[in-house]
């Protein structure tokens, strides 16, 4: 009976803290689930369903444009001389772009420009 007793309490324990552990996120994916498919019927009723419908996080799209942009050079620009002296250049970059919410249909983007002093 000892060893029925040891074995049962840690699968008790091991199935309890799973339970517990899925509430929110279980509670995070039905209600996407559910809004996912009142889209689908909105668009079923208005005669545009969708093949595919795709939705993702604005954090995501930002990190897959970030490491996009390290890997775009810098535009050299250079400076007219002024008195017979030369002031070089600037180089012009993409620092940041940011995806925002737009207008329904429409994609939002937030574009940092920089203007760097170059050599």
């Amino acid at each position: 009976m000892r060893l029925r007793s040891a074995f049962l309490v840690p699968i008790t324990v091991a199935i309890t803290s799973v339970a517990l552990a899925c509430a929110s996120p279980c509670e995070r994916v039905q209600s996407s689930r559910d809004a996912f498919l009142a889209a689908l019927e909105s668009d079923e009723r208005a005669g545009s369903a969708a093949h595919l419908s795709l939705s993702l996080p604005y954090d995501l799209v930002d990190q897959l444009i970030a490491s996009e942009l390290a890997r775009i050079p810098t535009v050299a620009i250079p400076l007219p001389s002024v008195a017979g002296m030369s002031l070089g250049s600037l180089r012009l970059g993409v620092d940041r772009v940011n995806v925002q919410s737009a207008p329904a249909g429409e994609v939002g983007f937030r574009i940092v420009v920089g203007l760097r002093e170059g050599k």
